[in-house]
């Protein structure tokens, strides 16, 4: 079993050089920048959306604070004139307009840190992109980097080095 351990691996390690030998890194660096572009594109349009929706939200909490200022006038009005009926209807639609400016305001929170990161894994990302820029403009224009070779590496088996070891051998023995 150890035998064919080593013999998978040595099978697996020669294709492996084999598909290195075919790949290209400079079309794949191509299509890696391609990559980071469409995500850098989805990233900035969850970054608009992300700003949309805290100035919605902010504006939604702005509204229900003006909605509590009114209501306490309100409020003040129905207790100079003695009308307790009336003020704990309005006592209730405060408490609710309590509780949803509260919910806004965690709500535009939430977006407003959703935003920041987003933004944070952007810049990131564009920072990412452009290293990958440098380097596909390296390769670009110098094709040939070191440890990349332009020559034509050729395999040979070992009947091919018998023979050809014979046929030297001759060749000195005759002369």
């Amino acid at each position: 079993m150890p035998l064919l351990n080593r013999f998978s691996r040595l099978f697996a390690a020669d294709l492996h050089a084999v598909l290195d030998s075919i790949e290209e890194p400079d079309i794949l660096l191509r299509q890696a920048v391609r990559d980071m572009e469409s995500e850098l594109a989805n990233m900035q349009t969850q970054v608009r959306a992300a700003e949309e929706q805290s100035e919605r939200t902010q504006s939604l909490k702005v509204a229900e604070l003006e909605s509590l200022a009114s209501l306490d006038e309100e409020l003040d009005i129905c207790f100079a004139a003695g009308e307790e009926a009336l003020a704990r209807g309005l006592v209730r639609r405060k408490l609710e307009a309590q509780k949803r400016a509260q919910t806004f305001g965690r709500q535009h929170a939430s977006a407003e840190k959703s935003r920041i990161e987003l933004e944070s894994a952007l810049e990131s990302n564009r920072a990412r992109l452009n290293a990958m820029r440098e380097k596909l403009d390296v390769l670009v224009e110098n094709p040939n980097p070191a440890g990349r070779s332009s020559t034509c590496e050729v395999s040979v088996d070992g009947e091919e080095i018998d023979i050809a070891f014979l046929r030297e051998k001759q060749r000195r023995v005759r002369s």
